[in-house]
């Protein structure tokens, strides 16, 4: 029987570190239920953090680093809401 892990804001960096997205980023082994957001990181992430669109940071499992999950923040939804104001 495994025993559950209770990550919380004290012990999660012993299970998961954030960082950057590089080309040396393990993205073609990232897997996702929705398969557009696993096609963004794959295939458009890299491309739109050079032309200063966006800046996507990994979610990455400590012991296997694996990608769990990652955020984009895009310029582009920051613009258009700043000009709508």
């Amino acid at each position: 029987m495994t025993i559950p892990v209770v990550i919380t804001s004290t012990n999660g960096d012993r299970y998961f570190r954030i960082e950057s997205l590089s080309l040396e980023s393990p993205v073609h082994a990232f897997e996702c239920r929705i398969p557009e957001y696993a096609e963004y990181l794959k295939e458009d992430a890299l491309r739109s953090q050079a032309d200063h669109v966006a800046k996507t940071w990994l979610l990455r499992e400590e012991a296997s680093g694996k990608i769990a999950a990652y955020m984009s923040l895009v310029a582009d939804d920051a613009a258009r809401a700043t000009a709508r104001a």
